[in-house]
Formats: C-alpha cells, structure tokens, sequence
C-alpha cells in the first residue's frame, strides 16, 4: 500500500526536474510565508490606513522614512528612482540637515521641517568670493631701515552651519616685518536661500614658509568689510591652517547618495565615484574622486568598503577614508542591470546581474543562486530586467513593479526562494531604518508590509507540489489536511497530469477521494489562506490514519 505525506514546506528549485526535487518541496509557490516549515498567508497590506498618504497622484519610485532629533517623522518622496535622500553624517548634528541628489538635478539640503512643510529644497553648492581683499601697509611702504617681508592674504565665507566655501583670489603686499596690514574691501557674501551667513575668514601667509601654507588670522562678522593685521609671523605661525582650498562644490547630477563610516558622503556620476570630505556634505574635491573603467549602475557601502556595480565589472573600493582609498576590480564579467535591486548587509552587497541575484563581498562576486535557477529561467520567471529590493532580516525580497516578485530566503535551503504575485503594482519599496519594518509603496501611498496589527486577513497563497512518481499506477482513497482550527484549502490532485480532484477541502477532517481509475504520477495543489501544516493522502483511510 502506498501514502504521500508532506510536512515542513519548502520553496522551489527551478534548477531541478519536477520529479526529481525533494519531496516538501514545490514547483509553484507563490504568497507563501514558509518561515516555520508551515504554508502561512503573508498579511495583507493594510489599504485603509497607509502610513503616508501623500495624496498627489503621482507614482513615488523612491520613499525614505526621516527621523527629527525631537522624534518627529515626516516622509521623503520622488518620482525618479535613482533619487537618494541621506542625513547629515555629524553625530551631534542639530540642524536636522538632509542631502538630496538626483540625476540631472544640482545637489540640495533641506532641513526636516523643509520636507515635513513639503518646501522647496536649497542647491547645496555655496557662491564664491571673487575679488581679492585690498592691503595697504598701516605705516606705508617699507622705508629700508627695517627688515620687510612678502605677506599674501585671502578670505573664505562662512555659514552657520560651519560651511566654509573656497577661498579668494589672493592679494599680495611688501610690509615690514613689525608692521601691521589694513585690508579693505572684502568681498561681502551675496544673500543665499535657506542659509545665513556668519562670518568672513581672514588667511595669510607667513614670511620663510617653505611653501605657501596660509595661516588663520581673524573673523570678520557680515558686513564688516575691513580689519587690521597686527599679527607678527613669528605668532601667526602658530594659528589654524586653511583647508578650505579644495572645498569644491559637488558637480551637478550625482546620484545614489551614501554615507560612509568615515564621516564621507559618497555619490556617483557617469564612471566616477565621488565623496565629501568627512563631516563636510558641502565640500567635494576632485582629486579624490575615484574613476573605474564602466558605467556605474550603482554603489552601496558595508563595513568600510564600497561596492561599485557597473554595466560590465564590479569594483571595490577600500580605505579608511577619501583621500587614502584603493581601488580593485573584479576580473570576471558580473553586470549590474539595476540600481534598486542594490541592498547593503552588514557583511556585503547583493544585486541582481544577468545570470542570478550576486552577493559581493571582500572577496568577490558570487552567484548565490546558481544551485537552483538556471540563466534563462532567472531572466523568466524572476528578474525582469527591473526591481526594487530589500533585505527582511537575512532574506531578500524584490518586486519587479508589474507581475509580483520573489524572495530569496538565506537562512536554510529549504525554504530558498519563492515568488510573489498578489501584491501588484509596487512602485517603491524600502527599509524603516528606524524600527526595521519594510515600508511598500504604491503610486502615492505607503503601506507597512507584514503589519501584525493591520486587521486583515492573510493573503491567498498557492504551492504545487513535484511530481511523485510511483513505482506502479495506483488509485488514492482518502487525504487529511493538519491545519489550524475552521481553516480550509482549495485542493487539486492531477494524477498523469489529468485534474481528478478540484475541491474546498476542510482541515482536519479527512475527506474521500474519486475512485475508478489509476495514476503513476501524482501532484497536489494547494489554495488557502489558513495556516497549514502537512498535507497526507493514501490508498486506504486505515494507511492514511498512521502515515
């Protein structure tokens, strides 16, 4: 006599032929949640009670959760995907300050209440000086009897967030060496939108210097446009040093913003990887701007290391901070296809290329799902060419915004990947940073996913399983569902691919199966959105009793 029973439920192996797969696995498996081994509903999506409305029909391709030092939350949203949003990386930071870049589009800051007020964002890049200070020695010219030296001066502006822009041009004036400089007509700073300025920053030169560094001597509030230098070189020496010469604006067009643990903003723009100084979102020098070989499709950061997708090799840049990076290159092809199917893991990076989902690491790329999907069949039936993806603790869950998607469960092989399909039209999907949750967002709504408290039941869920091929025909008599209480299923048996069996099957409690015929090949379908434990069926009820 023969009995089937399946317990502790698994995903699919695409790789392996339908009767060749392990017996609690599946060959359709959509909306399950098998966490436990058991065949669960995934919640519903709250429809009623998004958690941000933004209510302005437009489609929100890129939505982050943003935090205020007070508590306050507001949300942040585009419609261009490849839109990045982050915050101002000082610890102490007290302006509540956010970065914005978006293709084709100046770098921006806005504080909190700017986006919670839905205000326009300020272009990050400050204005420059432009004229030279005038310098007129106090007691004139030098008159021979005492030694003189060359001093140089310049002035930087300076906000009150301690932006400080790139200097002036430099003025240049003969002074004995005992005497004092007036400098006159310093450049005021033009009116900005969202900032203010706060002081005007005197630099100069010291005489016998084996190079031109340029020492700290006084602020000047606006618009204060003169002061004097009583400073001798032999104490001017001993001030701060400017370095603020390469505190050059970002260009235009970065995208896909990050911060780095350094203090560093990263940003990438055509086949450059661009950073801020540490600490400094203002302030991006050129000479520290990394260049590989392709296309950038995007950057993510893990540990101290950043990973650099492009259209053909992957690269990886390390160091401790801007300035010090290296640069390597991965010597096999791994393309990067899209920007929000990047997600950052404590340990590495996963992204979606051309032959798999990849995770690169310090060590390389790799293609974790090369045991189980095939190139052609990741290219139909997972990835589309177009997802936006997160990590749910250690698993991967992407959308491909028109049919659904798939998860890709890295704790254990069984329950390895799955597909999504009743959750349609997803346009925008991240991380609540905050608490952990995964935030969905449709058109202009936003719904928490895997809500406890949505009051919904779960969504339907469907799982096929492989083809049992027995060793002769046979004719099942009885089946039994273990499931929780009042629960029920849509069951389907094909025997030799004929449907014999289409019916709303009751848990526990076992139900007859049609006579009159036999079968080799059996295969169970499975509808429900009731929690299930093990499906059994047999030739005779006695046998179905003690399988």
């Amino acid at each position: 006599m023969t009995a089937i029973k399946i317990t502790n439920f698994g995903g699919l192996i695409p790789k392996v032929g339908a009767k060749l797969l392990p017996d609690n696995f599946a060959t359709e498996c959509v909306d399950v949640k098998l966490f436990s081994g058991e065949l669960r509903g995934w919640p519903l999506l709250d429809q009623a009670s998004p958690v941000k409305d933004f209510n302005d029909g437009v489609d929100y391709k890129y939505v982050s959760k943003l935090k205020a030092n007070d508590g306050s939350v507001t949300f942040f949203g585009s419609a261009n995907e490849l839109a990045s949003i982050v915050p101002d990386p000082a610890i102490d930071e007290s302006f509540d300050r956010y970065y914005l870049f978006e293709p084709g589009i100046p770098p921006a800051v806005a504080t909190f209440t700017q986006i919670d007020l839905g205000q326009t964002p300020d272009k990050l890049a400050l204005p420059l000086p432009t004229v030279a200070p005038t310098l007129v020695p106090t007691s004139g010219a030098p008159d021979g009897a005492t030694p003189a030296e060359d001093r140089v001066y310049l002035f930087t502006w300076q906000t009150t967030w301690g932006e400080e822009t790139e200097p002036s041009p430099t003025a240049t004036v003969t002074v004995a060496t005992d005497d004092s400089v007036d400098l006159t007509n310093i450049e005021q700073p033009p009116a900005i939108p969202g900032r203010t300025w706060d002081k005007i920053n005197i630099y100069r030169s010291a005489a016998g210097s084996i190079s031109t560094t340029f020492f700290f001597v006084a602020s000047i509030v606006p618009p204060v446009a003169v002061y004097t230098d009583i400073l001798q070189t032999a104490f001017v020496v001993y001030n701060a040093v400017l370095s603020a010469f390469d505190n050059e604006a970002p260009p235009d067009g970065l995208q896909g913003a990050r911060v780095h643990p350094s203090g560093a903003l990263a940003a990438f723009l055509g086949r450059k990887v661009w950073f801020s100084k540490p600490f400094l979102p203002h302030a991006w020098p050129a000479t520290t701007a990394i260049t590989v070989d392709d296309d950038i499709v995007g950057i993510e950061i893990y540990g101290q290391s950043i990973a650099v997708m492009t259209e053909t090799f992957i690269y990886l840049i390390y160091g401790q901070k801007p300035g010090q990076f290296g640069l390597r290159k991965f010597p096999f092809a791994s393309p990067g296809l899209s920007y929000r199917s990047i997600v950052p893991t404590e340990g590495g990076v996963f992204f979606c290329s051309v032959r798999g989902l990849m995770f690169v690491d310090d060590s390389g790329p790799k293609n974790v799902t090369a045991k189980v999907v095939d190139f052609n069949e990741w290219e139909v039936d997972f990835f589309n060419g177009d997802v936006v993806a997160v990590m749910y603790g250690q698993i991967y869950m992407a959308w491909d915004r028109v049919s659904g998607g798939f998860m890709v469960d890295m704790r254990e092989e069984r329950s390895f990947i799955t597909n999504w399909g009743s959750t349609t039209g997803v346009t925008s999907i991240s991380n609540d940073w905050y608490t952990g949750d995964i935030l969905v967002t449709i058109g202009d709504k936003v719904f928490l996913w895997d809500d406890p408290d949505a009051g919904t039941d779960p969504r339907s869920y469907t799982w096929k399983s492989k083809t049992f091929d027995l060793n002769k025909p046979v004719c099942f008599a009885a089946m039994y569902i273990e499931g929780n209480i009042g629960g029920t299923a849509q069951i389907q048996f094909f025997a030799d691919t004929i449907l014999r069996f289409d019916e709303l099957v009751d848990f526990n409690q076992m139900r007859r199966l049609p006579s009159g015929f036999k079968a080799r090949d059996w295969v169970v379908k499975i509808v429900s959105n009731d929690t299930l434990q093990n499906i059994a069926w047999a030739e005779t009820g006695r046998e179905l009793g003690i399988v």
